[in-house]
């Protein structure tokens, strides 16, 4: 009898470490084949209205959109990106990774994700570029 609950804990534990990951994974699937630039926010987002009903009330979404802002790869590769924010303005002068999938250098790339990142976790040659 002790033998079958030990075995069973064994077989919940694994069960629910292998959901976990599952779950952990799939949080980070987004990223997969994406390439990593920098830019840096220099002016303020123009501020976009979209209507939509919630709970059979009409309510406003307020975002604000950032366009043709140029982005540098580690290697310097330079792209223009479009790409929103939801609820608030970026901070100005504040520095952002992104990420990009399928990049094209004649046309604006949308971005898949983006993070706020210290100047100095920017590599320096592309500090150099973005801060002109």
């Amino acid at each position: 009898m002790k033998t079958l609950r030990y075995i069973k804990k064994i077989i919940i534990g694994i069960f629910t470490v292998t959901i976990l990951s599952g779950l952990v994974g799939c949080t980070r699937l987004n990223e997969i084949n994406t390439d990593v630039f920098y830019v840096k926010v220099t002016q303020d987002g123009k501020e976009r209205k979209e209507p939509y009903i919630k709970n059979g009330e009409k309510k406003i979404f307020i975002y604000y959109q950032y366009e043709n802002v140029d982005a540098y790869d580690k290697n310097g590769k330079e792209i223009k990106v479009r790409f929103t924010s939801d609820k608030k303005q970026l901070r100005k002068d504040s520095y952002l990774e992104i990420r990009v999938r399928d990049t094209k250098e004649d046309t604006t790339n949308e971005i898949i994700s983006y993070k706020e990142v210290n100047g100095d976790d920017v590599p320096n040659n592309i500090k150099i570029k973005l801060d002109r």
